[in-house]
């Protein structure tokens, strides 16, 4: 008989469904930011723990994303004098910025150490403007909107020495990423996303 294990946040943890159950639960394999499904024959092939645990963690990785953009989308739409009343509270504090480059490897899954240093390889260069232009939505989002406005000394001074790179790279890199984030929708998307899962996760779960 052909089993599949799930695990949902309707059906409370992980449970055992047959195809009948699926329908009339009316769950559809293909929503993967809200399930992983996992079909095997029985009799049952034993799972490893670490396969189980990997795709918990994408499972939820990416409903934390969908739900870190919902709350903020309601709140902008709805009640943007809670944002205000949040961002007088909490003022920008530069000596911060590497945690927003920690939340936002965090957030895609990969070490910081990756994004780190001069000579590293296309995707990892991507994924650092990616993290630049986080920083600067965070701490100097004018900059985003304005290309020729000049981005705060004291961003320099800490991104720098934590990316583990130069001035020149660093400047051609802040510039690399404010023209990515103004020309391609997919790259402002992970940009805002990115903010998003720091702005909410990280201001008002952690303590």
């Amino acid at each position: 008989m052909e089993r599949f294990i799930t695990t949902h946040a309707q059906l409370n943890g992980s449970v055992g469904l047959n195809r009948k159950d699926i329908r009339n639960q009316n769950i559809i394999s293909k929503q993967a930011q809200e399930m992983e499904l996992m079909s095997v024959l029985f009799p049952q092939q034993k799972l490893t723990a670490v396969k189980m645990q990997r795709n918990n963690k994408t499972n939820s990785r990416r409903m934390n994303t969908l739900y870190y953009s919902f709350i903020l989308s309601f709140l902008k739409e709805n009640h943007p004098e809670i944002l205000r009343s949040i961002d007088k509270i909490y003022e920008p504090d530069l000596s911060k910025i590497s945690q927003v480059i920690d939340c936002y490897c965090e957030f895609m899954g990969i070490p910081t150490q990756q994004i780190m240093g001069e000579y590293i390889n296309y995707k990892d260069i991507q994924h650092r403007y990616k993290a630049i232009a986080v920083v600067l939505r965070i701490f100097q989002p004018e900059k985003l909107d304005n290309l020729k406005t000049k981005v705060k000394s004291t961003i320099y001074k800490e991104l720098g020495p934590y990316l583990k790179i130069n001035s020149d790279t660093l400047q051609k890199s802040i510039i690399c990423a404010c023209n990515q984030f103004d020309l391609y929708n997919d790259f402002k998307k992970d940009i805002k996303q990115a903010s998003n899962y720091y702005f909410i996760h990280k201001r008002f779960n952690d303590k």
